[in-house]
């Protein structure tokens, strides 16, 4: 494929001046073990740390991870609370009277885009995994596990079974 704005393709991976173009380095890191947010977090934000630690994408984090979790999290903690207070007023009157739109609905605006820049970081959300090349394998069965449904304890009814009606050539007629 050529490169934009040239006719010359594009060199092959190993081939271009830097030599590590197009190689990946692999590395094994050390995992974050799971660890208590901070103690002054409400309890939807408390949910929200909790479901962070139970997706399989918190594996992926390490030591280094620490502050910018605890960045995210307090993060979430001050959109909550922005939301909440502008909820409670959603119109306040401005200098000369007129009515208008609370500010902290404002600043809730400017934490949800720090809150989507630390997430596109973290790989929060699917669009985050896949642009970082993460691909979370929740519904692939396994050999044994579509064995499994055909095995359920004896029952010698093989009418639904693919397997028997592979063998005995019934699956080409």
């Amino acid at each position: 494929m050529p490169r934009k704005g040239s006719n010359s393709p594009k060199k092959t991976a190993g081939t271009a001046i830097d030599s590590r173009n197009g190689a990946k380095i692999t590395l094994r890191p050390k995992a974050l073990k799971r660890f208590e947010p901070p103690a002054n977090l409400s309890e939807p934000t408390k949910r929200v740390w909790a479901d962070y630690w139970d997706d399989p994408i918190s594996e992926l984090a390490t030591p280094a991870d620490r502050s910018l979790l605890l960045r995210w999290i307090e993060m979430v903690e001050r959109y909550q609370l922005f939301l909440t207070l502008a909820m409670k007023e959603p119109e306040v009157r401005g200098s000369t009277g007129q009515k208008q739109v609370n500010g902290f609905f404002n600043s809730a605006n400017q934490v949800e885009g720090r809150i989507a820049a630390i997430e596109q970081q973290l790989g929060i959300g699917p669009k985050n995994r896949a642009a970082l090349g993460i691909a979370v394998l929740a519904g692939e069965k396994t050999l044994a596990d579509m064995n499994a449904d055909f095995e359920d304890g004896g029952d010698d009814d093989d009418e639904d079974d693919p397997r028997v009606k592979i063998i005995s050539g019934e699956a080409e007629r």
